[in-house]
């Protein structure tokens, strides 16, 4: 995820104020419906819509929810509403989200969820059964180094199809520390698109490579885990 480059419109005095703060139904430290949370580029929607509509999924998982619930949004937009099923009640997919930090919890999460798991999604993950994709969409550049890639390969032996959105290049192309008062928000490790393209590790579907609107390269990435290395 990355710092909005503009205020934050929900900051102090703008035309979101009144939908911040805590309610009953939030834990503290919740907004209402909007966060005080980055973006992600959008460059990559159009492509990444049509993998969601081919692959049609009926269980996601979403590393990390972002401000919106973007891939939330997006899932159930090009599964659910494509199919028919309009209204929340009548959606028949399941979409969960793991989420580190509390504060990004908002009722237009909890709309789209049906369940979200607070933690640190590298220990989360191995509490949970299997799904048929998971999305780290901007979320793999905020692991530590030495745990990017083995979050990675948890991910493949959860699902038979992982959508990774991440930035390429050297990490001082990508500054960003703890935005918003949020850890978990710094960047921390950096990728090439030889680090998901040349791995043993996993097959690799399909994939494109874009630019931001600062011209650095960022990819998406559709991998599935090797025939002999899929849990069992």
């Amino acid at each position: 995820m990355l710092r909005t480059q503009a205020p934050h419109r929900g900051a102090s005095g703008g035309p979101f104020d009144h939908l911040q703060g805590p309610t009953d139904r939030n834990p503290p430290g919740a907004a209402t419906l909007l966060s005080p949370m980055g973006t992600s580029n959008w460059q990559n929607i159009s492509y990444c819509c049509e993998l969601i509509h081919d692959l049609a999924p009926r269980r996601t998982l979403d590393i990390g929810i972002g401000t919106l619930g973007r891939w939330a949004m997006l899932v159930r937009e090009f599964t659910d509403v494509w199919q028919g099923h309009i209204r929340p009640a009548e959606w028949q997919g399941r979409m969960d989200g793991i989420e580190a930090f509390p504060a990004q919890v908002t009722e237009l999460h909890r709309l789209l969820y049906d369940r979200i798991f607070i933690g640190d999604a590298f220990e989360v993950i191995d509490t949970l059964g299997d799904y048929d994709l998971v999305i780290l969409g901007d979320v793999l550049e905020h692991f530590a180094a030495d745990r990017a890639l083995p979050m990675l390969g948890k991910c493949l032996q959860r699902a038979p199809q992982v959508l990774v959105v991440t930035p390429l290049g050297a990490l001082e192309e990508w500054p960003q520390g703890a935005e918003y008062g949020n850890p978990w928000e710094i960047h921390r490790v950096a990728f090439t698109a030889a680090d998901f393209l040349d791995s043993e590790h996993w097959e690799v579907r399909d994939h494109r490579l874009f630019r931001d609107f600062l011209d650095r390269e960022f990819g998406a990435f559709l991998l599935s885990p090797r025939a002999d290395a899929r849990r069992k």
